[in-house]
């Protein structure tokens, strides 16, 4: 018979550190829908057009720079408390799941274990011989008292399973709490999307028009280049960062 060679062990290798997103590929990893662009080119061209033609020192001028300033700031923070939340679970858990010595489930699983191997038959000898007093004289019956002990034992175990139970129920709950978050970020992640496109818009619509207004008013091509084209490109670096 031929020897089998048997193969070395496979290499095992630590995962890989997970890779940071860049905010340009950020970008991509959250696409809008046709009809959604749509929506929102006809509010860029809507916008573009009243920055043009508004006064300057208008009300509804000062809104619409007010606009590029708190474009997305809600669902920035929203994003924020979403994440912190996520991120604060698996500290929870750590201090209140298996790596606490005190928690439930611990505790329970410690208790089960002691129980189990307390009514191991073979840490109680040979069931099948008599007790006897002093070691001399038969007093009973091993195994009747074992499975006597057994009986007294299973109510005991069934409340430490109903107890794990129950810290299943609360892991199930704790699952479709995170579902139900991580669906919330990304709905807020599309909206973050959609005004990062706005700015995106804005900035190359407005650029492209800048020149024409400085013909007709100096000083407010100087206020859109300095108010609103500065800061809805650094807003849209802002919600980019966010996305990552």
């Amino acid at each position: 018979m031929s020897e089998q060679q048997l193969a070395p062990p496979a290499v095992l290798e630590p995962p890989k550190p997970v890779e940071v997103v860049q905010p340009t590929k950020a970008n991509e990893m959250v696409p809008l829908e046709p009809e959604t662009i749509q929506g929102l080119d006809h509010k860029v061209a809507s916008f573009v057009d009243s920055v043009i033609t508004l006064e300057v020192e208008s009300d509804e001028f000062k809104s619409r720079l007010s606009a590029i300033h708190d474009m997305g700031n809600k669902e920035v923070q929203a994003a924020a408390q979403v994440s912190n939340r996520m991120l604060d679970r698996p500290t929870r858990a750590m201090e209140s799941g298996l790596f606490d010595e005190n928690s439930k489930v611990s505790t329970s699983l410690v208790e089960l274990r002691r129980v189990v191997e307390d009514l191991d038959p073979s840490r109680h000898g040979d069931l099948l011989s008599p007790r006897k007093f002093l070691g001399l004289f038969p007093i009973g019956n091993k195994l009747r008292d074992y499975f006597n002990k057994y009986r007294s034992s299973q109510s005991h175990i069934n409340a430490i399973i109903e107890a794990l139970g129950r810290s299943k129920e609360e892991l199930i709950q704790d699952n479709t709490a995170i579902e139900q978050e991580k669906s919330t970020l990304w709905h807020t992640m599309g909206k973050l999307k959609e005004y990062i496109y706005l700015g995106q818009q804005i900035d190359q619509r407005l650029e492209a028009r800048v020149n024409e207004l400085e013909a007709q008013s100096p000083e407010k091509a100087r206020v859109v280049r300095e108010e609103m084209l500065f800061y809805v490109r650094q807003k849209v670096q802002d919600l980019l960062t966010q996305l990552a």
